[in-house]
């Protein structure tokens, strides 16, 4: 699966195409996807859409490492004489959780989780995380933590100089072109 998966990403990864063509392509891999995804899963997605569940969220258990379900598009044909049925990736409609072990069982927690710090900025407008204060909210108040505020490079810096247990956050974040990850914080 990481060959094929590693077609897919290349397909719509690569230099030169113009936003339209890799749209397309990361449209048609989505489509692709699911359309292989197993049967079960399928009919139970669309059986827990067809009656209206509130679902919002949804655990992947599986020894597969590499498939990407957060990019799968669901579709469907629809009653004869009626467009076929297409809704957003998976990845951008639900939160999606997955757990990859061989053994589809959860392994021991390892590292005992005793204290926290949490950086969510604060952000405006289309960046807007509607969630992001509460979840911060949520793991200071679970794992004894602290926020860092304002989240920004230089209360990192200092900060960071002692690392808890863990280390949380909620902001946004992208690849750049020459591979290097950056966080949007409040600076």
């Amino acid at each position: 699966t990481s060959v094929i998966v590693a077609g897919y990403m290349q397909a719509f990864t690569t230099p030169g195409q113009s936003k339209i063509e890799r749209l397309a392509n990361l449209r048609g891999a989505g489509k692709q996807l699911f359309r292989a995804s197993p049967d079960i899963f399928q009919t139970a997605f669309w059986k827990l859409i067809d009656t209206g569940a509130d679902l919002s969220t949804i655990a992947i258990i599986s020894s597969e490492p590499f498939i990407p379900w957060e990019l799968m598009i669901p579709h469907r044909n629809a009653e004869p004489g009626l467009p076929p049925q297409v809704r957003q990736p998976l990845g951008v409609e639900f939160c999606i959780g997955r757990m990859t072990r061989r053994s589809l069982v959860a392994g021991a927690q390892r590292i005992p989780l005793k204290d926290s710090y949490v950086i969510a900025p604060i952000f405006e407008g289309a960046r807007k995380l509607p969630h992001a204060q509460e979840e911060a909210h949520y793991v200071t108040q679970l794992f004894r933590g602290e926020r860092i505020d304002p989240a920004d490079v230089g209360s990192l810096d200092t900060k960071l100089a002692h690392c808890p247990s863990l280390v949380h956050f909620a902001c946004h974040g992208e690849v750049q072109k020459n591979g290097q990850q950056v966080l949007y914080l409040d600076d």
